[in-house]
This record gives C-alpha cells, structure tokens and sequence, in this order.
C-alpha cells in the first residue's frame, strides 16, 4: 500500500469516527487534516487517536482533533 493510500484511509477513517460521535457527516478541515496528517507521518497509530476522541467525547460536547491534540501527542512521547 503506498504512502498516499495509506494516508487516505488514515483520514478516513478519523473522519467516519468523528461522524459517529458528532451525528453527522465530517471532512476533516485544511487544519485538521493537517495535524491528522502530521500524526499519520510520525507513525501515531490510528487506534490511538480513535480512543482520544472517544474519551474526549465522554466527558465533552465538542469532539475534534485538535481537542485531543495534547493527550494525543504526549501519549505519543511517552510510549515508542
């Protein structure tokens, strides 16, 4: 699977998530899916970013990456 390929199921995959708990349909936006594609480059894995959000939108209204952006990246540092 090529670099791009994988990038494009990466992003929609956080954008079928992101649907699911905001009710709606989502494209990420030219800031979001910039962070989603710095995420994807550093090799943050995608089950990760999946579980911040569900966290994130168990305690909140608003659900985003950039909401999870700290817990995200920090858990990222942490643990190779």
């Amino acid at each position: 699977m090529s670099a791009a390929t994988e990038l494009r199921a990466y992003v929609e995959a956080l954008e079928s998530h992101l649907g699911r708990l905001r009710g709606r349909e989502v494209v990420l936006s030219p800031p979001e899916f910039t962070l989603a594609r710095g995420w994807h480059g550093a090799g943050i894995d995608l089950a990760r970013v999946l579980a911040a959000l569900d966290s994130h939108a168990a305690t909140h209204p608003s659900v985003s990456l950039s909401a999870v952006r700290r817990s995200v990246e920090a858990k990222a540092e942490r643990e190779p």
